[in-house]
This record gives C-alpha cells, structure tokens and sequence, in this order.
C-alpha cells in the first residue's frame, strides 16, 4: 500500500494486472515552492520505486504470462506527480512540446489507442521476442507518444523495466 496525504494507492488481486488499481489522490495543494515541489517529488520518486517493485513481484506471482495494460502505463505517472499536477495519470488533453527536440508527438486524441496499441504488441510478443527488444519498444514507443502532459522520464524507463522481468 502507497499512501500519501489525500489518498492512497494499492496493488491488489491475485489473478492479473488488470487488478491493478489506483485510488482517487485528490486535487494538488495551492501553489507551492520550488523546495515544496522537490521534496514531494522526491517522495514520488521513492513511492513509483516501490510500487514498479511490487508490481514486479506481483506479477511474478502471479501469471506467468503477465499482461501490460494502459492502466499500469497511467498509474506510474500518476505517482510520479501525484500532489502536483491535477491530471495525473491522466492522457494529456492538448498539444505537447519536447524541448530540444524536432519530434512532435501524435495528437492527443491519439495517446490512448496508441498506447493500447503498445500494450498490445507487448503482449502479443511477449513469448517470441527477447525482454531487451520488449523494454526498448516501450521506452522509445512512450517516449514517442508523450501521453502525458507532465512529462517523467522515471514513468518510460520503469513500464519498461516491467517488461524486461523474467
């Protein structure tokens, strides 16, 4: 169990990762400080560390055949700036900017399916592809996609950290 002020967040059931679910987190604070905002999002960074853990464990319970779902892709995010931003875990809803960067990501009407899309390679690969070509895939495919407005790196490199668990 992850909790914070304003909510909590829990890995639970013993059948998939489809039970995997997030519990409300509330709406951030009034404007913050600088220092504010770093120390919670260090505390996030620590919580989306623990939990990508237990995610890890859990599915290694669990079906031996485990299964990415664009829930587990939103939950890491949302831990990553939860108390932060109000969105989070949220598919963006407008146009996003990569600085230093000629990439512009897909519409924002897109980010979902793209990012079922995703999953669904994964899954649908799982058994015939090496975990590097998985956990490469889904790095550069989120990254590519953007689906987020708060842009973690944290959030890409663990979902596909999640893949390459044996």
């Amino acid at each position: 169990m992850y909790a914070r002020p304003g909510g909590t967040l829990r890995v639970s059931g013993e059948a998939s990762n489809t039970d995997l679910e997030a519990a409300p987190l509330g709406t951030p604070s009034p404007p913050m400080s600088e220092d504010e905002k770093a120390r919670i999002e260090a505390e996030n960074g620590v919580l989306q560390y623990d939990l990508m853990l237990e995610i890890i464990e859990y599915g290694l319970r669990a079906d031996p055949t485990p299964r990415i779902r664009p829930a587990l892709i939103q939950l890491l995010p949302k831990v990553a700036v939860q108390g932060i931003v109000a969105t989070a875990g949220s598919f963006r809803s407008g146009p996003v900017q990569i600085k230093n960067s000629e990439h512009v990501p897909p519409h924002e009407s897109l980010a979902p399916g793209l990012v079922q899309e995703m999953c669904d390679y994964v899954n649908e690969n799982w058994d015939d592809c090496s975990a590097l070509h998985l956990a490469s895939f889904v790095l550069w495919r989120l990254n590519w996609i953007h689906p987020f407005i708060e842009g973690r790196w944290t959030s890409p490199l663990l979902a596909s950290r999640d893949t390459s668990t044996p």
